[in-house]
């Protein structure tokens, strides 16, 4: 151990090492193996800090020992160290931690560990550690650089000239939806999404408060870690509890072997507690405990579990009210409620239902090899009015039905489940049982079978058909005001007035259209 502060020509070495290679992985290893050597360490270990979820994700070495677990910036000793920036000793085990930063910004920890060493040594240790975390840092930052440059020209976030991209980079394929009320939420889950911040979404049923969690979770640090979801409404207090932190052998009746629970389970990924509202006021409480301490017991065991988890929870109800009610623990509340995001429930976003009926109908199209696409404009605005209590899943539901019981191309009334007929009939909504692409061809074929001892002239029949009904619609509609008809039609009025006058069309307009003038 006298080596830590009189012979220092290993650091010469340590410097070559990592001069000798530009990439993080080529060097970072020798030079941990050197420090350990050395110093006569059990392990040293570099913890470098992701500032997206703020764990600290371990440099593992190639020796006998099993990979340290992930820490939390803030919790234990190395997650103290990265937090305040000051060197750490725990004589007790013998470890030291020293922060690696450069210009005042912690960029890791370092963490040696070793059999057995008094206050002395730990204090030369400590020394010589510090020494090796201001050589480390340099290279940290800028493998660091190269990760994240890497990393957006992946995500497409860097332009063709380098520069980033500053519009959203939220985005999920199974998000439908460009209204106002949703390019909020989006706005809301693009600054939160890579953060480590708990979310807790509230909207009402079927608003796809799991398909957002989803969506969170794809476009976070955590992508390709486990995504588990738990239904807290689906299960009572102790099945809820195994649940969530497994069980051992023998913990109550029916337990015949070890589970893992959904905590266990989403480890390093993300946790989404669906209905949070209906969890009992004793399993709260344990959960509150684990969100505190990051930490579970399976039921009926005494050993704590760390788990590194990112929670997203999930709610219909108003949790204000649950809490004033007494049904909610506030201190649990305000664990929870860090980002609220609220999703906006269809009705108040009409907009979006056409693109959201066209996603559906590729979807379940695709799903049962059938061919239902055509919907008249009657139908696009009755499903554009009707209140959606349902919200998107109804309306998923309702395009299903549609397709599955379809025999062709058109999206017929007698396609539509008891709930709109019923709404349609009290708001007078008229659906015929054919859409106007249907009556069209109908009305051409009778066109065509009537012109049949006239050939040649079949064109200018159908098109003078079409016109004149097309414009007497158009005055009706316009209060047999030509300027107006003219205006609704999209056409100029003097081409108006010259179809009028072919079509022999004299709607007595003259001095309703001077008034108007």
């Amino acid at each position: 151990m006298v080596r830590a502060d009189t012979d220092i020509s290993w650091v010469h070495e340590l410097a070559g090492v990592i001069a000798g290679s530009a990439q993080f992985h080529d060097w970072i290893e020798p030079a941990l193996r050197l420090v350990r050597d050395e110093l006569e360490l059990t392990r040293a270990v570099l913890y470098r800090l992701d500032e997206a979820d703020l764990t600290l994700r371990p440099v593992s070495m190639p020796d006998e020992h099993a990979d340290p677990p992930i820490e939390l910036v803030g919790t234990g000793p190395i997650g103290t160290v990265a937090k305040t920036g000051q060197a750490g000793a725990l004589p007790d085990v013998a470890q030291v931690s020293v922060p690696v930063q450069l210009a005042g910004r912690v960029l890791g920890v370092l963490t040696a560990e070793m059999p057995s060493v008094d206050q002395p040594g730990l204090d030369r240790i400590e020394s010589a550690l510090g020494l090796v975390a201001d050589m480390l840092a340099p290279a940290v930052q800028s493998a660091r650089l190269v990760l994240r440059v890497k990393s957006e020209c992946l995500d497409g976030r860097v332009t063709a000239g380098g520069e980033p991209d500053t519009g959203s980079t939220f985005k999920h394929r199974n998000l439908v939806g460009s209204s106002r009320a949703m390019q909020s939420v989006y706005a809301t889950l693009d600054r939160v999404a890579t953060t480590a911040a708990t979310i807790l979404l509230v909207g009402e049923t079927g608003t796809g408060k799991e398909l957002i969690a989803k969506a969170i979770h794809a476009n976070s640090s955590r992508k390709g870690r486990p995504f588990v979801a738990v239904n807290c409404s689906a299960l009572p207090g102790q099945l809820l509890e195994s649940e969530l932190f497994g069980h051992v052998h023998g913990a109550f009746t029916g337990a015949v072997r070890d589970k893992v629970g959904r905590f266990e389970a989403a480890h390093d990924g993300t946790l989404l507690l669906d209905e949070i509202s209906t969890m009992e006021l004793p399993m709260q409480v344990k959960l509150l405990r684990v969100l505190q301490e990051r930490e579970i017991e399976r039921v009926g065991d005494v050993r704590t579990i760390p788990v590194n988890v990112r929670i997203i929870a999930a709610t219909n109800e108003d949790l204000d009210d649950a809490v004033r009610a007494g049904t909610f623990r506030e201190d649990l509340y305000y664990r929870l409620n860090v980002v609220v995001v609220r999703l906006p429930p269809l009705r108040e976003r009409r907009e979006d239902i056409p693109r959201l009926i066209n996603h559906f109908l590729d979807k379940y199209n695709t799903i049962n090899s059938r061919e239902l696409c055509r919907l008249s404009q009657e139908m696009v605005d009755l499903l554009v009015r009707y209140p959606w209590p349902g919200n998107v899943r109804e309306l998923e539901n309702t395009i299903e039905r549609a397709v599955v019981l379809s025999g062709g191309e058109d999206f017929t009334a007698d396609l539509l489940p008891p709930s709109i007929i019923t709404f349609a009939d009290r708001t007078g909504s008229v659906l015929g049982g054919e859409t106007t692409d249907g009556v069209i061809d109908e009305a051409i074929a009778r066109c065509v079978a009537e012109a049949a001892g006239t050939p040649g002239r079949i064109w200018d029949r159908a098109m003078t058909l079409v016109e004149r009904s097309l414009i007497r619609e158009a005055l009706d509609r316009s209060g047999q005001v030509k300027i107006k008809a003219a205006d609704f039609l999209g056409i100029n009025r003097n081409t108006l007035n010259k179809k009028c006058r072919e079509l022999g069309l004299n709607p007595s307009t003259d001095r309703a259209e001077e008034n108007a003038e």
